[in-house]
């Protein structure tokens, strides 16, 4: 069974973070996350509440943080080498205006 995971944006519009329009953007966008998320899990400092939704290609991941099963809002940048979160936008919309 295939979940499909959306934020909603500001603007009303749905960002498919499952997206199943075709076999390519199935995985493309949830495969990725899946597997992003787990990689990071070899991370000692990674946080056990986090899912990783994007990388800058230096291991260091923008991450929603779940309380207890609900994803925040806010997006944090996860480093790698530290562990460290330090908060990048209140809401997932604020993303596009940075």
């Amino acid at each position: 069974m295939v979940v499909s995971w959306k934020l909603m944006m500001k603007n009303g519009n749905n960002t498919q973070f499952c997206d199943k329009t075709d076999r390519s953007r199935l995985s493309r966008s949830c495969n990725n996350i899946i597997t992003e998320t787990e990689s990071c899990m070899g991370f000692s400092c990674f946080p056990e509440n986090a899912v990783a939704i994007a990388s800058n290609g230096c291991g260091d991941q923008l991450v929603l943080l779940k309380e207890d099963s609900v994803y925040l809002e806010p997006v944090y940048l996860w480093c790698h080498e530290t562990g460290e979160l330090a908060l990048v936008a209140n809401k997932f919309s604020e993303l596009a205006r940075l």
